[in-house]
């Protein structure tokens, strides 16, 4: 068994297509990683001032963080030294415009001035504002859930950077591995070797579950790798810190009312296990419709078009196609997505059961699948 699952492997991995598709990926994996890290890279100016206020999110340490933002940024325009490029502080920046009630909204017909206008004009008088003369938010104006403890503040916006490249990652291992396991069946039979493959020993049963086994181990092989690369890129462009910081207090994502305790790593790795899934779920369906075919093409073709097919059913407003699409993997990808589940996957108003369910859906349409494979190939007539 072990020998035919060896040989199964190695047919697919030594193949001109697997080489060819194999440098696509990597080309799409570059772009990705440059798109969601090179692109956005920063300076060490906001890890820095992350650390610095590290710790529980209350209100006392919110005032500390915007008034150390408003102290640095009149005290570098008095000394004629800010530069955006080397002083962009993404970590206090969001935060600042989500608790001044004024900021990046400047109604010029109002009496209430924006607060970066009005540290412009302290600068000009040679005065220096501070966080005791601007109108700020409390923590419970945002409207964040209250659990045992405080909320836990540090860096976010390389974690936001990251949560995008795997929603990109996902789609092109879904991809590849498409065009890896179309032909799995079919391509004994474009060969006319499928018929003598019966007549074996092993034609009806080993063989069988020796090709499935090789789906799965290709699929699981490039999920694991490709998220590995995609995380040690992650930690070469940016750092680990930050993994412990509420989910609810990365601004970038503004999902300050999600109802669960969970820090960043925490949902990466949610994050990763429904991926993986709706990953074994399409890699399946895929392995099914070789069974199902004579032709490598049309699996490839059929396979990519259910895969992505759900998107579109939010353009024909039926709320039975959307909630549908809801169970669909493609729909399920982003991290956003996934913090949204309580309330797009119609199960239950719960986070936890209604993720539980989406990933046992996945899991049974891989089994169920594979399950029809074996029993149909083991039960096909010889012509």
């Amino acid at each position: 068994m072990f020998n035919i699952y060896k040989f199964e492997i190695k047919k697919i991995l030594k193949t001109k297509l697997f080489i060819g598709s194999f440098v696509i990926f990597l080309l799409a994996l570059t772009g990705i990683y440059f798109l969601n890290f090179e692109v956005s890279r920063l300076n060490d100016n906001a890890q820095q001032v992350a650390k610095s206020h590290e710790g529980d999110f209350t209100d006392e340490k919110l005032k500390q963080i915007i008034d150390d933002y408003m102290v640095k940024f009149q005290d570098e325009r008095k000394t004629g030294t800010y530069k955006l490029e080397n002083n962009m502080d993404v970590y206090t920046w969001f935060i600042f415009n989500d608790f001044t009630k004024e900021a990046g909204n400047h109604d010029y017909a109002s009496d209430k001035k924006d607060v970066y206008l009005q540290m412009n004009e302290a600068v000009k008088n040679g005065q220096t504002l501070r966080v005791t003369d601007i109108d700020l938010k409390k923590i419970s104006d945002l409207n964040f859930p209250k659990f045992n403890k405080p909320l836990y503040t540090s860096s976010y916006y390389g974690w936001y950077d990251l949560y995008n490249a795997t929603s990109m990652v996902i789609m092109a291992i879904v991809i590849f591995t498409i065009i890896l396991l179309a032909g799995i069946f079919t391509g004994d039979t474009e060969k006319n070797i499928n018929q003598i493959l019966l007549t074996t020993k092993y034609g009806r049963s080993k063989l069988i579950s020796a090709k499935i086994l090789a789906g799965f181990t290709i699929t699981s092989g490039i999920f694991i790798l490709a998220n590995l690369l995609t995380y040690a890129i992650f930690l070469y462009y940016s750092s680990s810190l930050g993994w412990n910081t509420s989910i609810q207090l990365n601004f970038m994502l503004e999902v300050f009312t999600f109802p669960v305790e969970l820090n960043q790593f925490q949902v990466y790795i949610l994050l990763l296990l429904l991926q993986f899934t709706g990953l074994l779920a399409i890699s399946a369906i895929t392995i099914l419709l070789s069974s199902l075919s004579k032709a490598s093409f049309p699996v490839l073709a059929i396979s990519v078009g259910l895969y992505l097919l759900p998107l579109i059913f939010d353009k024909f407003n039926k709320p039975f196609l959307t909630k549908i699409g809801n169970l669909s993997p493609v729909k399920n990808q982003s991290v956003l997505e996934l913090l949204s589940i309580q309330d797009r996957v119609f199960i239950s108003n719960n986070f936890q059961t209604n993720l539980l369910f989406l990933m046992l859906i996945f899991i049974s349409v891989a089994l169920l699948s594979n399950i029809f494979v074996y029993q149909k190939e083991k039960h096909s007539y010889i012509k």
